[in-house]
């Protein structure tokens, strides 16, 4: 097909193999017109009962391609419940009716996701499909190890195939009413419920080989999940105690969820990237390097370091990521000018049983973190502490003070740290020994008719150029506009710009600089939200004799504008009609091409207001 005749932007063709009903033209309508904020059908016109979507597709966040499907339509479980997403906690999440509806998967021979305590998304819609969670890999023979996250109205059944693994309960579903069920590894069929064993009568193994996964059903055929689900991990060998309670505690944060055994309790917002160490027991425990989005933790297992005695952890997660982001808010008492912190902090649970503390280091991860360069001069980097959000910091006593690559290594012993407490690094020296981040604000806020966009840096190295990005959705971002850089600075820089086309309602906004090597880093993102009013605007003004010039109606539906370009002596050079159709249109008019540099007259009226502007021709 082609597209022609059209004088205008455009963002999106759609074809079908067959026309569409009125309905259902009408409904993508309506979500297109919200979306790229354009006019379109409102809800009065759609049908009562706005159309339910189902899950074809459960896709495996890993990138293996592990995807649970369901071809047959009367079997997929719901995502979209009469126009409305499905959402358990705040979380979308998708719905089994409890008698017909599940989605399998048939290939287990690469990992799904490595990473245990890492970055686990929700379910989210993705072409008219939600997203599959999986963690580590499911071996053909292996004995299986999965969790699901989520809530139910009446039980929860099905599960794997292959080896201890289904779960299967008529008899106690009442004890299933939970949104943590955990399988551990074992020739029997231990299940936990939100922390806590549940009989193995609750669940029934399948002595079956065979390759495929269900999710949603039993391998009898006879039993079927009734409730919500919003995520599914597999393992290719069961965990011990330590690593279930570590990821139930990371799910219980993430989803809001009470699960008893728990060892983080999430302070407000802090429920993300949870991660951290502890012990069962001396064959039970993990004492490893664990991460959570640039502050990690590291235990050794001598007598000399945490985690003596059983029930020993410690664990931590944040706020969203601001990566790129430093401040100078809440500083130590005696802090100077070069003080300068990253923006997040994370928050720290530890459980020390018999308080006989140990060693373990705290590290910052610049690259895991989002940051460019590497640290330098370990002696100016500070790992600093304080108990709520509203204290300043403190310097919390550390032993060493140690650079690997790009990471910041502090070695201390646990009794330094509080049983709870927000920690991060600082540097008293931020132009010698960076974090490696100069931006010290950036800001994107809106007006009648554009969204004035500005940042400040302390200091530039090498920066060529910065460019500005924008996104609907936070997700997918697309350039606005390129600006130069200072090149190498150590004074205040203020930059300003202009989106004379934002986007209605709310829209996303971030920064990407650019160093003359092609090194570049992003900036933190900000949300607005324009609304905007009735308003006609012309740019660029001046406008040079070769380019078009831009009249932007606001606010105007299905409303005449009518448009005059006069000289200053009163001769006219334009004179035409404009037609609104849209809250926010952009006319372009060529005819300033042929003008000779001067000043001219614009007058805009439309039925309830006039517009004058002096307009300068370059």
């Amino acid at each position: 097909m082609g597209v022609t005749g059209l004088n205008g932007w455009i963002s999106e063709v759609i074809t079908f193999s067959t026309v569409p009903s009125s309905t259902d033209r009408a409904y993508l309508e309506y979500t297109q017109g919200r979306y790229y904020s354009v006019s379109g059908p409102t809800l009065g016109t759609l049908p009562a009962s706005p159309a339910s979507a189902y899950i074809a597709k459960w896709y495996d966040q890993s990138g293996n391609g592990n995807n649970a499907v369901q071809a047959t339509t009367t079997n997929q479980p719901r995502i979209v419940n009469a126009g409305v997403i499905d959402m358990q906690n705040s979380l979308p999440s998708i719905h089994f009716d409890g008698s017909s509806q599940y989605l399998t998967a048939t290939t287990f021979s690469t990992a799904f996701n490595n990473t245990v305590g890492g970055t686990l998304n929700t379910i989210g819609v993705n072409n008219g499909a939600a997203s599959w969670q999986g963690l580590a890999q499911q071996g053909r023979n292996s004995t299986p190890w999965w969790g699901i996250w989520g809530s139910n109205t009446a039980k929860w059944t099905g599960g794997f195939t292959n080896g201890p693994g289904n779960m299967i309960s008529s008899t106690n579903s009442s004890v299933l009413a939970s949104a943590s069920l955990i399988q551990l590894p074992s020739t029997s069929t231990t299940l936990y419920g939100n922390g806590s064993s549940i009989s193995s009568s609750a669940t029934t193994a399948n002595s079956s080989n065979s390759q495929s996964f269900y999710i949603g059903y039993a391998a009898n055929g006879t039993e079927y999940w009734n409730g919500y689900g919003s995520e599914v991990n597999v393992f290719a060998a069961g965990l011990n105690t330590t690593r279930r309670v570590l990821l139930e505690s990371n799910q219980a944060a993430y989803y809001g969820i009470t699960v008893s055994g728990v060892t983080y309790a999430p302070a407000s917002g802090y429920n993300l990237f949870v991660s951290g160490v502890g012990r069962t027991s001396a064959t039970d425990s993990v004492a490893a390097t664990r991460q959570s989005v640039g502050m990690g933790i590291i235990v050794g297992l001598t007598g000399t370091d945490f985690l003596k005695d059983n029930g020993d952890y410690i664990t931590i997660g944040t706020t969203c990521p601001t990566a790129s982001v430093t401040t100078s808010s809440f500083m130590p008492a005696g802090a100077t000018a070069g003080y300068e912190r990253w923006l997040n902090d994370w928050y720290l649970n530890k459980t020390d049983v018999s308080s006989n503390g140990g060693n373990l280091q705290i590290y910052f991860d610049f690259s895991e973190y989002g940051v460019s360069g590497v640290p330098t001069i370990a002696s100016n980097y500070q790992l600093w502490g304080r108990a709520n959000t509203a204290s300043n910091f403190t310097v919390v006593t550390t032993t060493t003070v140690t650079i690997s690559g790009d990471r910041v290594i502090f070695t201390l012993p646990a009794a330094n740290l509080g049983a709870t407490g927000y920690y991060t690094i600082g540097t008293i020296d931020y132009q010698s020994s960076s974090l490696p981040i100069e931006l010290l604000s950036f800001t994107a806020i809106p007006n009648e008719e554009k969204v004035n966009i500005k940042w400040e840096t302390t200091t530039e190295t090498n920066n060529d150029y910065f460019t500005i990005e924008k996104s609907k959705d936070g997700k997918t971002f697309t350039k606005l506009m390129d600006v130069k850089g200072a090149g190498t600075s150590t004074s205040l820089k203020e930059y300003f710009e202009a989106d004379y086309q934002p986007y209605f309602g709310t829209s996303y906004y971030r920064l990407k600089q650019t160093d003359k090597n092609g090194d570049f880093k992003y900036f933190n993102m900000v949300s607005v939200n324009f609304n905007g009013q009735k308003n006609i605007v012309l740019y660029p003004n001046p406008v040079d004799n070769t380019s078009n010039l831009n009249i932007k109606i606001s606010g105007y539906k299905n409303e005449e504008v009518v448009v005059v370009l006069q000289d200053m002596q009163g001769r006219e050079f334009l004179s035409k009609v404009l037609l609104s159709e849209g809250d926010n249109q952009i006319f372009v008019v060529d005819e300033t091409k042929s003008l000779a540099p001067g000043a001219y007259i614009v007058t805009a009226s439309s039925n309830d207001k006039i517009y004058n502007y002096k307009l300068i021709v370059k």
